[in-house]
């Protein structure tokens, strides 16, 4: 049965009080998973902008070694899981970043 089937059977038979405990069930699932993307998006920023200010490059120096415009350099810094397989390694080697701690976050 659909989900939009259920949620109406649910209202109309008066079962407010269980239409809202799936819809909060809903709700914080979704944020985990935006709360769980955001750290792993973080966690990756932080190691990128350590590795830079320790080897003391400009992230227009990472655009020009890294062959893309500053403008889609900085967009794939913001949002760091939009990097190709190719342009995370050749980033991880420019920063001396083990590849596998850029992937999986681990020390």
């Amino acid at each position: 049965m659909s989900g939009v089937l259920i949620i109406i059977k649910l209202v109309y038979f008066n079962n407010i009080k269980l239409f809202y405990f799936i819809i909060k069930k809903f709700y914080y699932i979704s944020m985990n998973f935006k709360m769980m993307y955001m750290n792993l998006n973080q966690r990756r920023q932080e190691i990128i902008s350590f590795a830079m200010f320790k080897n003391k490059i400009t992230k227009l120096q990472l655009s020009k070694a890294l062959g893309m415009s500053y403008p889609t350099m900085l967009t794939k810094l913001k949002s760091t899981g939009d990097f190709k397989l190719k342009e995370a390694d050749n980033l991880c080697n420019y920063l001396n970043i083990e590849l596998t701690e850029f992937i999986t976050l681990k020390n």
